[in-house]
Order: structure tokens, then sequence, then C-alpha cells
């Protein structure tokens, strides 16, 4: 079924409600604390489930689960049970080697769960199992490997409102499950994980996000995945990106990342307006110093200093949709100018997004100042725009229809179907 575009009248928000008692941690909103549901998926084949990296750099950590739990080195030569984990167990790491409760174990070492299959590393609860191993001497890292229905119910809370729209949900259910299966493809192989917890991937909070309105949304899109018309006239599982204002319209995913898929293409978004938050939808001005700038511009990328010395200035070259930067040319004192993409050139600046928000902003420079200004939107506009979701939802659109809108061309299936 087609979306007709129209823009929003004034727009007036549904009023939730006072909040009296607030989960911990949770993404927002009015949601109690719940007993521990059940972890489903544990039967599923492994080949399916999730790695999340959770932490690489710490020398000890402490572990807990309510029902217990297993360990043993990966090639099965070392097994211990601990039933009772009421007191968190201490890991640590000394030298090459992983010390369990004072059990040495070469390797990695794997801690597996018993029903509720659920975890606490540190205070923070995760569902599945975790990996351990000495990433370098005296160094832990850690990973969570989950389900794919059980991770993703630690990322939509994460990742939106659990007071927003079912429909809502479940589209941003199928795009978390499409980008997370995707980024597991490509780069999984090639490293002992396959995700972060940040939003250098997608946020992921274990049972700190979950709530009744986000399992609900998981388990009514189980296993459903974006794919699109690839090369020679199959279909690919692509990163299904989203962010959340795009402003009044996303942009396409060559401009902003240098990838192109058929289905991250530009389209108008009239309606995130109307939900974003006022300091989402305008920001700024930020300012940045030329010495700031070469700093931070050298320390991501080295080889700007070894190409241009001295970073002198930054110019906007190339604009995509509602004029978003997506091209600047960065002049060096020796003369000689190199070339970022927008969205690398904003996260060089400020890796955490929060100050600029967007790559939708004018430049203009005083002095040894550079001045950010007329920033508009939050993140980086490529995919599903979540505020806009948030509208079509309440308007009615069902969560196919609001992803066919900021996915144009592709189609939903069954991950069976996919293979």
């Amino acid at each position: 079924m087609a979306l007709t575009l129209h823009r929003p009248a004034a727009f007036a928000k549904t009023a939730l409600g006072a909040c009296i008692v607030y989960a911990v941690l949770t993404a927002g909103g009015c949601a109690r604390r719940e007993p521990i549901q059940p972890t489903f998926g544990m039967s599923e084949p492994s080949d399916s489930w999730m790695r999340v990296l959770l932490f690489h750099n710490r020398t000890e950590c402490a572990v807990s689960a309510p029902g217990g739990f297993g360990v043993r080195d990966e090639n099965d030569t070392v097994q211990v049970r601990f039933p009772d984990t009421s007191e968190p167990i201490r890991i640590c790491a000394e030298g090459d080697r992983i010390s369990v409760a004072g059990l040495f174990l070469d390797g990695a070492v794997i801690l597996e769960t018993a029903e509720p299959f659920v975890f606490f590393i540190d205070g923070q609860g995760y569902r599945g199992n975790l990996s351990l191993r000495v990433c370098e001497p005296n160094s832990l890292q850690a990973v969570n490997v989950v389900p794919i229905e059980a991770y993703l119910a630690g990322v939509v809370g994460a990742e939106m409102h659990s007071y927003w729209e079912p429909q809502a949900l479940q589209a941003q259910s199928v795009a978390a499950r499409t980008y997370a299966l995707y980024m597991k493809n490509r780069f999984g192989k090639e490293r002992d994980w396959d995700v972060t917890t940040t939003q250098a991937n997608q946020v992921y909070r274990g049972l700190a996000a979950e709530t009744a309105t986000v399992r609900s949304a998981v388990e009514q899109t189980r296993g459903m995945i974006l794919v699109c018309p690839a090369v020679g006239g199959e279909r690919e599982i692509f990163p299904a990106y989203y962010s959340s204002t795009c402003g009044g319209h996303t942009e396409d995913s060559q401009a902003v990342f240098g990838e192109s898929f058929a289905a991250l293409r530009a389209v108008e978004c009239p309606w995130c307006r109307a939900i974003a938050k006022s300091s989402f939808w305008n920001w700024g001005p930020v300012e940045y110093s030329i010495e700031e700038i070469h700093r931070k511009l050298t320390g991501r990328y080295p080889s700007l200093a070894e190409k241009l010395g001295k970073v002198t200035a930054v110019e906007i070259v190339r604009t995509g949709s509602l004029n978003r930067v997506t091209g600047v040319s960065i002049l060096g004192g020796n003369g000689k100018k190199d070339f970022l993409r927008g969205e690398d050139f904003r996260l060089a600046l400020d890796p955490s997004g929060m100050k600029l928000k967007s790559t939708i902003f004018s430049l203009r420079r005083e002095g040894i100042v550079y001045v950010f200004l007329d920033g508009h939107g939050f993140g980086h506009g490529v995919g599903l725009c979540q505020t806009g979701a948030e509208y079509l939802a309440r308007e009615g659109r069902t969560y196919r229809e609001i992803l066919s809108w900021y996915y144009p061309g592709s189609e939903i299936v069954r991950l069976a179907e996919s293979k």
C-alpha cells in the first residue's frame, strides 16, 4: 500500500500522564520494573545469535546469574558449575590467563547460564551467555552471546521510547534486526564479535531497556528483515540505517557513508518536526577554533597530518538534501588539500554527536574560530527517521507502510526466505 505524502497540521502531542515510578536505565517513558521474563530463542541455531562486545579493556569484572552458570574453556578441557551466584563471582585477567573465582583457565572462557538464561556483569543485566578472553595482558574482553530476538529486546527500548506507538516500535524492530544481521554477516567473520553496545552500531542495554511493549514489538515481527534489489537481480540484506530526526528529508547512503544500496535513497519527511524535541530540530551555534579542528581531525585521521601538515582551513564543498553537508575540503599549511565526507567530519569533531547533532548546518569563519550555524535535525539522516515513524504510527500507518516509505523498494521477508 502506497504512503500518501502530506504535511502535518499543527500537532498537539498526546498527553502521556505523569510518571510516578521510573524504570532505571530505560530509554524513557513510564515503565515499571518487572520480574525477569523468560529468555526465548536459546534453542535456535547459533549462527543467528549475536555476539555483542560489552567491553575490552577491564582488568576484572563481577558476574552473577539468577539460575547459576557453568564455566568452560574453549576446548572443554575444564568445566565447572556455579549453581549459587547470589554473590557475584570475581573474574579477572592475570597475565594471559583468566581467573574465575580463583580457578585459572587458558584461552577463551564461556559462561553458560541456566534458566531464565540471564546474567549480570558489574550490575548490568543481559540475556544469553558470556564469552571472555584476554585481549592483551591483564585486559579482559567480554562478549554477550545472545539469541537475535533477545538481543533486539535490549536494542529497541534503548533506541526508541518504549511508550511510542506499537507500529513505530515494530518498524524499529525490523530495521534493527536487519541492521544487526547485516553487520554480523559483513564483519563478524573477521573478529570475535559482531556489534558493539553503542551508537557506533546500535545502542544495546540488555535487560535495562526491556518493557512489555518492546518485547511485544519484537515478538510481533519475529524473524522479519528487509531486503532490496542487488546487482544481477538478486535480493540482498542491507544496513537498515536509522536516526532520530532527519530534519525534513533523509539522505542517500552513498553521500553519507560512501556505499550505495537500492533501498537507502533520500526521501522527503515532513513529519518529524511534529514529534522531535526542539533542541533536536534546531541546534547551535557551536564553535571550534582552527586549532581544535586540527587536533581533532588529525587525531582521528593521522594521514591528514602527514599529507597536509597543519590544518589551516575547512570549507563545505558538497551538499545534499536540505543542504546537508556531504563533503568538506580540508586545507593544509603546505597548500595541499584533502576531502572528508560530511558525516566523517562531524564525528571527528564531535564523536558524541551531541554538539554537532547533524550535518545540516552552515559554516562561518570568524578569525581563528569556525561557527556552525543553522543546525537542523539529529543524526546521520539515512534510512528510517524515528520521529517521522512515530508521527506516521500515530496517524494510523502500519509498520509495513512506514518501512516502505523510508526504505523505498525494499521488501519484508522472513529470515528463512532470505537464505
